[in-house]
Protein backbone atom coordinates (compact mmCIF):
# COMPACT_ATOMS: atom_id res chain seq x y z
CA UNK A 1 0.00 0.00 0.00
CA UNK A 2 2.92 2.58 0.68
CA UNK A 3 5.15 1.20 -2.31
CA UNK A 4 4.20 3.82 -4.14
CA UNK A 5 4.86 6.65 -1.68
CA UNK A 6 8.18 5.15 -1.60
CA UNK A 7 9.55 4.18 -5.12
CA UNK A 8 8.47 6.00 -7.89
CA UNK A 9 6.26 4.64 -10.38
CA UNK A 10 7.34 2.61 -13.05
CA UNK A 11 5.98 5.17 -15.95
CA UNK A 12 7.26 3.47 -19.24
CA UNK A 13 7.25 6.05 -21.92
CA UNK A 14 8.64 4.75 -25.23
CA UNK A 15 10.40 8.01 -26.67
CA UNK A 16 13.38 6.49 -28.32
CA UNK A 17 12.40 5.50 -31.48
CA UNK A 18 10.63 8.64 -32.45
CA UNK A 19 13.49 10.28 -31.69
CA UNK A 20 16.02 7.41 -33.82
CA UNK A 21 13.21 7.87 -36.67
CA UNK A 22 13.47 12.35 -37.07
CA UNK A 23 17.68 11.67 -36.38
CA UNK A 24 17.46 9.49 -39.42
CA UNK A 25 15.53 11.34 -41.53
CA UNK A 26 17.58 14.75 -40.71
CA UNK A 27 20.76 12.73 -41.43
CA UNK A 28 19.19 11.31 -44.82
CA UNK A 29 17.75 14.62 -45.95
CA UNK A 30 20.08 17.07 -44.34
CA UNK A 31 23.75 15.47 -43.72
CA UNK A 32 25.60 17.03 -46.91
CA UNK A 33 23.99 20.64 -44.81
CA UNK A 34 25.88 19.21 -41.69
CA UNK A 35 28.95 18.34 -43.25
CA UNK A 36 29.82 21.41 -45.14
CA UNK A 37 29.10 22.92 -41.83
CA UNK A 38 31.86 21.00 -40.08
CA UNK A 39 34.37 21.51 -43.13
CA UNK A 40 33.57 25.31 -42.95
CA UNK A 41 34.32 25.37 -39.05
CA UNK A 42 37.12 22.76 -38.90
CA UNK A 43 38.72 25.56 -41.07
CA UNK A 44 38.38 28.46 -39.04
CA UNK A 45 38.62 26.54 -35.85
CA UNK A 46 42.23 24.99 -37.32
CA UNK A 47 43.14 28.64 -38.46
CA UNK A 48 42.80 30.12 -34.71
CA UNK A 49 44.73 27.11 -33.73
CA UNK A 50 47.46 27.61 -35.88
CA UNK A 51 47.50 31.00 -35.37
CA UNK A 52 47.25 30.63 -31.19
CA UNK A 53 50.31 27.77 -32.41
CA UNK A 54 52.30 30.63 -33.43
CA UNK A 55 52.48 32.73 -30.54
CA UNK A 56 55.85 31.60 -28.47
CA UNK A 57 54.88 30.34 -24.92
CA UNK A 58 56.97 33.04 -23.06
CA UNK A 59 55.05 35.63 -24.86
CA UNK A 60 51.54 34.10 -24.39
CA UNK A 61 52.23 34.04 -21.07
CA UNK A 62 53.40 37.88 -20.73
CA UNK A 63 49.95 38.35 -22.86
CA UNK A 64 47.86 37.03 -20.12
CA UNK A 65 49.82 38.74 -17.21
CA UNK A 66 50.00 42.07 -18.76
CA UNK A 67 45.96 41.64 -19.94
CA UNK A 68 45.08 40.94 -16.62
CA UNK A 69 46.80 43.62 -15.41
CA UNK A 70 44.67 46.03 -17.99
CA UNK A 71 41.30 44.03 -16.85
CA UNK A 72 41.63 43.54 -13.42
CA UNK A 73 44.17 46.40 -12.36
CA UNK A 74 46.48 43.66 -10.46
CA UNK A 75 49.48 41.90 -11.72
CA UNK A 76 49.01 39.50 -8.34
CA UNK A 77 46.33 37.72 -10.66
CA UNK A 78 48.40 38.11 -13.50
CA UNK A 79 51.53 36.62 -12.53
CA UNK A 80 49.06 33.42 -11.01
CA UNK A 81 47.21 33.31 -14.36
CA UNK A 82 50.30 33.35 -16.17
CA UNK A 83 52.04 30.52 -13.46
CA UNK A 84 48.93 28.47 -14.01
CA UNK A 85 49.62 28.92 -18.20
CA UNK A 86 53.53 27.94 -17.57
CA UNK A 87 52.30 24.64 -15.19
CA UNK A 88 49.84 23.36 -17.80
CA UNK A 89 52.84 23.74 -20.48
CA UNK A 90 54.94 21.83 -18.20
CA UNK A 91 52.41 19.00 -17.99
CA UNK A 92 52.77 19.06 -21.74
CA UNK A 93 49.25 20.19 -22.73
CA UNK A 94 50.21 23.30 -24.45
CA UNK A 95 48.95 22.02 -27.64
CA UNK A 96 45.50 21.19 -26.04
CA UNK A 97 45.27 24.32 -24.39
CA UNK A 98 45.39 26.17 -27.38
CA UNK A 99 42.38 24.02 -29.04
CA UNK A 100 40.59 24.28 -26.04
CA UNK A 101 41.08 28.10 -26.26
CA UNK A 102 40.51 28.44 -30.27
CA UNK A 103 37.09 27.01 -29.35
CA UNK A 104 36.71 29.38 -26.35
CA UNK A 105 37.33 32.14 -28.48
CA UNK A 106 34.61 31.39 -31.16
CA UNK A 107 31.89 30.09 -28.22
CA UNK A 108 32.33 33.79 -26.92
CA UNK A 109 32.66 35.80 -29.80
CA UNK A 110 29.35 36.91 -30.22
CA UNK A 111 28.35 37.19 -26.68
CA UNK A 112 30.80 39.17 -27.07
CA UNK A 113 29.81 41.45 -29.51
CA UNK A 114 26.31 42.28 -28.07
CA UNK A 115 27.88 42.92 -24.38
CA UNK A 116 30.38 45.37 -26.21
CA UNK A 117 27.32 46.87 -27.68
CA UNK A 118 25.23 46.89 -24.39
CA UNK A 119 28.50 48.75 -23.01
CA UNK A 120 28.43 51.38 -24.89
CA UNK A 121 24.83 51.59 -25.14
CA UNK A 122 25.39 52.22 -21.06
CA UNK A 123 28.64 54.53 -21.35
CA UNK A 124 26.24 57.11 -23.76
CA UNK A 125 23.42 57.21 -21.34
CA UNK A 126 25.65 57.87 -18.90
CA UNK A 127 27.61 60.69 -20.51
CA UNK A 128 24.38 62.29 -21.25
CA UNK A 129 23.10 61.81 -17.57
CA UNK A 130 26.43 63.07 -16.86
CA UNK A 131 26.13 66.03 -18.99
CA UNK A 132 22.59 66.56 -17.54
CA UNK A 133 24.36 66.85 -14.14
CA UNK A 134 27.17 69.89 -14.85
CA UNK A 135 24.81 71.46 -16.94
CA UNK A 136 22.59 71.55 -14.13
CA UNK A 137 25.19 72.34 -12.04
CA UNK A 138 26.65 75.01 -13.69
CA UNK A 139 22.96 76.87 -13.83
CA UNK A 140 23.04 76.14 -9.78
CA UNK A 141 26.42 77.75 -9.51
CA UNK A 142 25.30 81.10 -11.40
CA UNK A 143 21.77 81.11 -9.40
CA UNK A 144 24.00 80.99 -6.26
CA UNK A 145 26.47 83.54 -7.56
CA UNK A 146 23.80 86.06 -8.72
CA UNK A 147 22.37 86.01 -5.43
CA UNK A 148 25.75 86.67 -3.33
CA UNK A 149 26.02 89.80 -5.90
CA UNK A 150 22.78 90.64 -4.99
CA UNK A 151 23.41 90.96 -1.18
CA UNK A 152 26.60 92.69 -1.37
Amino acid sequence: MTSWLLNFPNINLNIAEPIDEFVRYININYGEVFVAAKKMLSIFINGINGALDMIPWWLMILLVVFATKKLMNSYRNGIIYGGLLFMIGACGYWHMMNETLALSLIHISEPTRLGMISYAVFCLKKKKKTHKKKKQKHQNNQKTHTRQSLHK
